[in-house]
């Protein structure tokens, strides 16, 4: 089986990233269309780590439900709020989707920095 992914391996197991709503055939596709450490990607389906770039990833079984772990290690993102619209995000990259339709970081480095706007809001962190 070296060097099949996906469906050509049988012991590949489906992936989905849950923040972007994405399903992988395999984590080794998904790291690479991704651009991040395959190790990081399965440490998080596994539960060993919260999170990978503010993106959560489990695995899938046969029917396409998500397994989760049993030990899972929680995320370090932090709530953001729009301050013009009063609107509470779990994460940045939750509102950077609905504002941009992509993850950009850039709601991150707004809560950072008080002047800064970002799709032409405010944001700050909740505690």
């Amino acid at each position: 089986m070296y060097g099949k992914t996906g469906k050509l391996n049988s012991c590949s197991k489906r992936v989905k990233n849950i923040t972007l709503n994405k399903i992988y055939d395999s984590a080794t596709i998904c790291a690479s269309e991704e651009n991040i450490s395959l190790s990081h990607i399965c440490a998080v389906c596994r539960g060993d780590r919260g999170s990978v770039n503010n993106n959560i990833y489990r695995y899938l079984d046969k029917n396409g439900k998500v397994i989760e772990p049993k030990n899972k290690v929680l995320p370090k993102s932090k709530p953001v709020k729009n301050i013009e619209t009063g609107e509470i995000f779990n994460t940045a990259t939750e509102a950077e989707i609905k504002y941009k339709g992509k993850k950009t970081g850039n709601v991150n480095k707004t809560c950072k920095n008080p002047n800064s706007t970002y799709a032409s809001y405010h944001w700050i962190f909740i505690d």
